[in-house]
C-alpha cells in the first residue's frame, strides 16, 4: 500500500510502499534481523551510521564537520566533498549476490537460502483505496 512520505505529493517518489505480511512473517523477519545483526554488528565500519541504533543524520554530518573543519584550521588546506544519495540503493538488491555476501561473513546456509527465497519471484500490487493493480513478479529489491 502506498503511504504518502510528504503531505504534498509532486510523484510517485512521494509514496512509500508498506509490504502486508502474515504476523508469522513479521515474527520471524524480526528473529532473523536479530541473528543477522549479531553476526554484522563486528563488521561494521565505526563511521556507518546507517540502519545503527542510537546514530543519525544528524550524528554522521557533526562528526564529518567536525573533521573538516579541523582539517581547514591548518594554512594551506581545503577540503572536497562529495554527496551519493543511496535512498533507492534497496530498491536494486539482486538476491543471489545478496546470498554470496551473506555467506562469505558466515551467516549459515539455510538462513541464506530462506532470505534469498524471500526476496525471489515475489507478487506485488498495490492496493490505493478500493483500487488494487494487476500481479507483477519481482526478483530485485528488499521488501519494505
Amino acid at each position: 500500500m502506498p503511504v504518502p512520505k510528504k503531505p504534498q505529493i509532486s510523484g510517485l517518489n512521494n509514496y512509500t510502499p508498506v509490504a502486508l505480511m502474515s504476523v508469522v512473517m513479521k515474527s520471524f523477519e524480526r528473529l532473523v534481523l536479530a541473528y543477522l545483526k549479531d553476526i554484522t554488528g563486528p563488521l561494521l565500519d565505526p563511521h556507518q551510521f546507517a540502519y545503527r541504533a542510537n546514530r543519525s543524520v544528524d550524528d554522521a554530518f557533526n562528526m564529518g564537520m567536525h573533521y573538516i573543519l579541523q582539517h581547514l584550521d591548518r594554512p594551506g588546506n581545503y577540503a572536497r566533498i562529495l554527496f551519493v544519495d543511496f535512498s533507492s540503493a534497496f530498491d536494486t538488491i539482486i538476491p543471489d549476490l545478496l546470498q554470496t555476501k551473506l555467506m562469505e561473513i558466515s551467516v549459515p546456509t539455510p538462513i541464506c537460502q530462506w532470505i534469498t527465497n524471500f526476496q525471489t519471484d515475489r507478487q506485488q500490487q498495490v492496493r490505493l483505496g478500493k483500487l488494487t493493480s494487476g500481479s507483477l513478479t519481482i526478483s530485485t529489491g528488499a521488501s519494505h
